[in-house]
């Protein structure tokens, strides 16, 4: 699967569109802000698990922009 860089993007931006390219295997949920990414990463990472597929948990990171780099790792292989 192909994966948004995050790098230069806000995290609203790249939420929207890694939503778009993931909407093929789970219902993603809409974020309302930057500040959401990890209720968006958890929801993801919920339904992800549900279809087979273990992402990191973005609770475990410090920045969402390191999260991104790690989910894209894992969901580059779908």
């Amino acid at each position: 699967m192909n994966v948004i860089d995050p790098r230069g993007m806000k995290a609203m931006e790249w939420i929207d569109r890694t939503a778009a390219l993931l909407d093929r295997f789970v219902t993603v949920m809409k974020a309302e802000s930057d500040d959401d990414w990890r209720e968006w990463g958890s929801h993801v990472m919920e339904d992800l698990r549900r279809a087979g597929v273990e992402v990191p948990d973005p609770f475990g990171f410090s920045s969402w922009d390191l999260w991104a780099d790690r989910f894209n790792q894992v969901i580059s292989e779908l």
